[in-house]
């Protein structure tokens, strides 16, 4: 009988990268906003649903961008610098730290639609576009004999202009 390597008979790993849409911020007019149980995030539903032969790791931050410095931290009192919201800057560390990966599940652009960043669908698509080929390039694994991993881009929310977050989308629904 041949040996089978831990490799081959590993979960399929899945690392989901995005913005407040993907940790689970919910806007409630009476209460303002707050998270959802963790089990009712989209990530959980759709863990629970592909079972036992997955693992599926998330990486959410609230504000996250593609590629573009927030000016400032989001919400009062951030101690999160605005640099750090943008998502090239942090991924390559993600990367390394979830391997290996078979697929990366990027759900951002809906904070680059912000009408203070100017962003047309154009370079969305192109900074998307640059976010794959970092997740499918190499370097970020190291040393390590795992190939990279195959990228699903989910398209940003639609986010209308009259939202609970007033002037702050403006014109992101174009």
């Amino acid at each position: 009988m041949p040996a089978v390597s831990a490799e081959s008979v590993r979960p399929k790993r899945i690392l989901v990268y995005g913005d407040s849409n993907t940790f689970g911020w919910i806007y409630d007019p009476k209460v303002g906003v707050t998270r959802l149980p963790v089990e009712k995030t989209w990530v959980r539903v759709m863990a629970d649903k592909l079972g036992a032969g997955y693992e599926v790791e998330v990486n959410a931050l609230g504000g996250r961008t593609i590629c573009r410095d927030q000016r400032t931290g989001i919400g009062t009192g951030s101690r999160i610098p605005g640099p750090l919201f943008n998502g090239m800057t942090s991924l390559p560390a993600v990367l390394s730290e979830n391997l290996p990966l078979d697929l990366v599940i990027v759900m951002l652009g809906t904070n680059d639609a912000k009408a203070a960043f100017k962003t047309t669908a154009d370079q969305l698509a192109d900074d998307l576009g640059r976010m794959t080929e970092l997740i499918r390039g190499d370097g970020w694994g190291g040393n390590t004999p795992y190939p990279s991993p195959k990228v699903l881009l989910i398209a940003p929310i639609y986010q209308p202009d009259d939202t609970a977050y007033g002037e702050f989308f403006k014109g992101a629904d174009a």
